[in-house]
C-alpha cells in the first residue's frame, strides 16, 4: 500500500451511456485504490444515464454528482470537472469504459516515486459493445518514445491519463479542437513536462459502432474540425510548441480514422515546410551577418 496516499479526483462526463455507465463507474468505485473522490457529470442525458448515477451516488459518498442545465459538449464539461477537482492527480475515466482494479494504485504508485513526471497512462485492451476483447495495444512507454510517436499519432489513451492537477489545471482542454481535444493538450503538456505509459493494460477500451473513434463524422463537423486543426498549426509556428510538425501529425492520425480530408494534411505539410525554409533562411542570415561583423571588428 501507499503510505500517505495522496486523494485522487476521478473525473467522468456522461453522456447518453445507460447502457454502459454503471459498469464504467463501478470499475472505479471497485478501485485497490480507495482515497478517490469520483467527480461525475451528466451532460443533459435523454436516456437513462442520469438515475442510474443518482442510484450509485446513493452507494457511494465519495461521488459528487452534478447534471449540466444544458448540453455543454465535452471540452466545456471536461473542463468544469477539472475546475472542481480537489486531489493531487486528476485520473480521466469514460463512461463506456472499463477500468482495471488496480489501475490508479499502480498509476500513483509511479508518479509519487517519479515526481518529475507529468502523465500516467497505461496500455489497453480494445472490446466491443458485448465486451469481447478485439485486440491489446502497444504504445510507446518511455518519455523519449512518447515524444516521438506524438509526431505521428496520439500517445495516450485519454481515458488512461493520471495527471499531475497543477499541471492539468493550468492547461485546460480547449473547446476549439473538439473530438482532438485531448491529443492537442497533450501537446501543450508534452511541450514542457515528461510523461510515461506503464506496459500494464488496465483499462478496456470500448469501440462501439458509432463512436468518434470508428466512424468518420458529419460534413458540418469535419469542416469545424479542419479549420480547428488549420489554427492550431498556425499556433504552433508563431509559438514553436516543441515540434512545429506536430500539428500535422495531430492530422495524420485524425485522417487514418477518415476524420478529415487530405487536402488538410497537404495544406498542413505545405505550411511546415514553408516554416522551416523561413526558419533556415533566417538562421543563414543572422550567421552571415554576425560573421560580418565579427570580422570588421578585428581589423
Amino acid at each position: 500500500m501507499i503510505k500517505n496516499a495522496p486523494l485522487v479526483s476521478v473525473i467522468i462526463p456522461v453522456y447518453n451511456a445507460e447502457k454502459y455507465v454503471e459498469q464504467a463507474v463501478r470499475s472505479i468505485m471497485n478501485q485497490t485504490y480507495q482515497n478517490l473522490e469520483i467527480l461525475i457529470t451528466d451532460d443533459c442525458s435523454t436516456d437513462g444515464s442520469f438515475a442510474i448515477l443518482q442510484k450509485l451516488a446513493e452507494e457511494d459518498a465519495r461521488i459528487k454528482l452534478f447534471r449540466n442545465e444544458y448540453n455543454q459538449k465535452i471540452v466545456r464539461t471536461l473542463n468544469a470537472l477539472v475546475e472542481r477537482a480537489a486531489g493531487k492527480y486528476i485520473a480521466r475515466m469514460d463512461a463506456d469504459d472499463i477500468s482495471a482494479s488496480k489501475r490508479i494504485e499502480k498509476q500513483v504508485a509511479f508518479l509519487e516515486a517519479n515526481p518529475d513526471i507529468a502523465i500516467c497512462g497505461t496500455n489497453a485492451w480494445h472490446i466491443d459493445e458485448k465486451g469481447k476483447v478485439l485486440r491489446c495495444s502497444h504504445l510507446a512507454s518511455s518519455n523519449d518514445d512518447i515524444q516521438k510517436y506524438k509526431l505521428f499519432a496520439c500517445p495516450f489513451y485519454h481515458p488512461t491519463v493520471l495527471v499531475n492537477a497543477l499541471i492539468f489545471k493550468n492547461n485546460r482542454y480547449d473547446e476549439k479542437y473538439l473530438y482532438a481535444e485531448d491529443f492537442e493538450l497533450w501537446l501543450r503538456i508534452l511541450a514542457n513536462h515528461k510523461s510515461i505509459n506503464l506496459k500494464d493494460r488496465l483499462l478496456y477500451y470500448r469501440v462501439l459502432p458509432n463512436s468518434i473513434s470508428s466512424n468518420s463524422i458529419s460534413q458540418a463537423r469535419q469542416k469545424q474540425l479542419s479549420n480547428s486543426l488549420y489554427r492550431f498549426d498556425q499556433i504552433l509556428l508563431i509559438k514553436k510548441i516543441r515540434n512545429p510538425i506536430s500539428a500535422g501529425a495531430l492530422s495524420y492520425s485524425l485522417l487514418r480514422e477518415k476524420k478529415v480530408k487530405k487536402s488538410l494534411l497537404l495544406k498542413i505539410a505545405l505550411i511546415n515546410i514553408l516554416y522551416f525554409m523561413i526558419v533556415e533562411v533566417f538562421q543563414r542570415l543572422f550567421i552571415f551577418i554576425y560573421n560580418h561583423i565579427s570580422q570588421g571588428l578585428h581589423k
